[in-house]
């Protein structure tokens, strides 16, 4: 069990120490996107194993759902206007 333990310990501080990495050299938008993402995909793999969402949960997907939705734009609108100056 403590072999266990240490093991997703050791996971852990690989992911973390990537997670950090990524934020160095990465956009802040597409890191903050990567960032919303990821519960976003953990709900839809839980829903499709069979999990339900509660009715209180709602509102913290709904919060998520919408910062998805402001940085996609934002990202779209930084695109248009690099291609826009390129031209």
């Amino acid at each position: 069990m403590a072999l266990l333990v240490f093991g997703f310990g050791a996971l852990s501080a690989i992911a973390l120490a990537c997670h950090f990495s990524a934020s160095q050299k990465l956009t802040m938008g597409l890191f903050g996107l990567l960032t919303y993402i990821e519960p976003v995909l953990l709900v839809l793999v839980s829903l499709l194993l069979g999990e339900r969402i509660s009715s209180a949960d709602v509102p913290t997907f709904v919060c998520i759902w919408m910062g998805l939705l402001v940085l996609a734009f934002e990202g779209a609108r930084t695109l248009r206007r690099r291609n826009a100056r390129a031209r």
